[in-house]
């Protein structure tokens, strides 16, 4: 079979077993790199190489696989994720020879140092937000919550006024991991 048709095959099993079209979407874009490389190669399904694989996920290491941004090393390692279990799909339903989706690794992607602030600038920027506009109150009680609190953005876009106790001088996070 062709890429294209083992692609739409996949995403319709996906559709199949009940998975959002959020995450089909995902799926989708996450696999639309690996059929551009496939295209260029001139590959399908049943010509598909342990080397060819091997070539396109060091492609992913090293972030040179399309235009634009670099992407993150959580970015690569989600879209490796997803071309494993296409992979494995591929192979459980007879389009390649063998199960090539244990060529895809990708825990070994070296994570960029983490870089940290310094007091002042960790100061400077829960201070820059104008405190005379009503965006500003708000962007710094995010920072506030974010620097002081340890809180990620999906916990801050998370929180309801009634998840804040101001008597208790509390808030709870119903969202964190």
């Amino acid at each position: 079979p062709t890429i294209d048709d083992a692609l739409d095959a996949y995403l319709a099993d996906l559709r199949g077993q009940g998975r959002s079209d959020t995450t089909i979407r995902s799926a989708r874009h996450d696999l639309l790199a690996f059929q551009r490389f496939m295209h260029s190669r001139r590959l399908s399904c049943s010509t598909l190489t342990p080397s060819a694989i091997d070539e396109y996920v060091a492609l992913r290491r090293h972030r040179s696989v399309g235009a634009g941004d670099p992407v993150s090393v959580s970015t690569i390692q989600t879209r490796l994720r997803q071309l494993r279990l296409f992979l494995w799909y591929v192979a459980r339903h007879g389009g390649t020879a063998c199960d090539l989706s244990a060529g895809v690794s990708f825990h070994l992607l070296a994570y960029a140092p983490m870089l940290h602030l310094s007091i002042d600038e960790a100061r400077d920027l829960i201070e820059s937000p104008h405190e005379s506009l009503p965006t500003g109150i708000r962007d710094r009680a995010i920072l506030e919550l974010i620097y002081g609190c340890g809180l990620r953005w999906s916990e801050i876009q998370a929180l309801r006024v009634s998840d804040v106790d101001v008597q208790a001088a509390t808030i709870e996070v119903a969202a964190a991991k």
